[in-house]
C-alpha cells in the first residue's frame, strides 16, 4: 500500500473530459492500483503535425516561440543552464528538443522521493533562469514564463529518467493518455478519492491544492 507521503502530482489544465476519464480510466479502484504499481505516472507525448518550421519538421525546440507570448531565446537561455550546471542531461536536452513529440502540461505523479529530486533540479535551474531573462515589459501571457519553460525541462526530466531507469531497471513509468477538459469534476470523481488517502496531489492552477 502507498502511503500518502510518498505519492505526489501535478495537473495542470482546466478541462478534463468523461471521455479522457473513460480511456485513461480514471475511476478510485483504478487509480489506486495504478499509483501503487508505478513510481512515475505521465501523459503520452503530444506528436506535432508533420508540418515544416525553419525548414524541417515542427519538433519542440521550434515549437517553442511559435506563440506571441512566447520567446524562443527566453528557451534558448534556459537550455545553456541546464547544460551548465547538469552537463549529464545535455544529450538527453538536444534529443528531446529535436523530437516531434512533447510531454506537455506539467502533469505527472511520481513517488515523493522522485518528486523531491526534481523539484530539487527544476528550480535550481528556473530560479537561475529568473535572474537571466529580462521580463520588464511582459504581457500577463508572457510573464507566464516559467510554466511555459518548465514543461519543456519536465520532458528533459522524464526522458532522462526514463533512459537511466532502461540501464538500472530502478524506476516503473506508466503514460496516460492526455485529452482534458472539466477538471474540476475530474479531481472530485476520481483524484481526490484516491490521493486523499495514499498520495498528496498539487494542481498547477492557482487555487486547487492539497497538503
Amino acid at each position: 500500500m502507498l502511503n500518502k507521503d510518498d505519492g505526489w502530482g501535478n495537473i495542470a489544465y482546466d478541462r478534463i473530459t468523461e471521455e479522457a476519464i473513460e480511456d485513461m480510466k480514471l475511476e478510485p479502484e483504478v487509480m489506486r492500483e495504478l499509483i501503487t504499481k508505478y513510481d512515475v505516472i505521465s501523459v503520452k507525448g503530444r506528436r506535432y503535425p508533420r508540418v515544416k518550421i525553419e525548414g524541417k519538421l515542427m519538433d519542440v525546440y521550434h515549437e517553442y516561440g511559435m506563440a506571441p507570448f512566447q520567446h524562443r531565446e527566453d528557451l534558448d537561455i534556459t537550455l545553456r543552464i541546464l547544460k551548465e550546471k547538469y552537463p549529464e542531461y545535455a544529450q538527453t536536452a538536444d534529443e528531446y528538443m529535436s523530437s516531434g513529440s512533447a510531454h506537455e502540461c506539467n502533469m505527472f505523479i511520481m513517488k515523493k522521493e522522485i518528486y523531491y529530486q526534481y523539484c530539487a533540479w527544476l528550480f535550481d535551474i528556473l530560479f537561475e533562469a529568473e535572474k537571466q531573462i529580462d521580463t520588464t515589459w511582459y504581457s500577463e501571457e508572457e510573464y507566464r514564463i516559467m510554466g511555459y519553460l518548465a514543461e519543456r525541462l519536465c520532458g528533459i526530466y522524464y526522458e532522462y529518467l526514463k533512459k537511466s531507469s532502461r540501464e538500472s531497471g530502478h524506476v516503473n513509468f506508466r503514460k496516460l493518455c492526455s485529452r482534458i477538459r472539466h477538471r474540476r469534476q475530474f479531481w472530485n470523481r476520481s483524484i481526490r478519492k484516491v490521493c486523499r488517502s495514499y498520495c498528496r496531489p498539487m494542481i498547477s492552477s492557482h487555487h486547487i491544492s492539497t497538503s
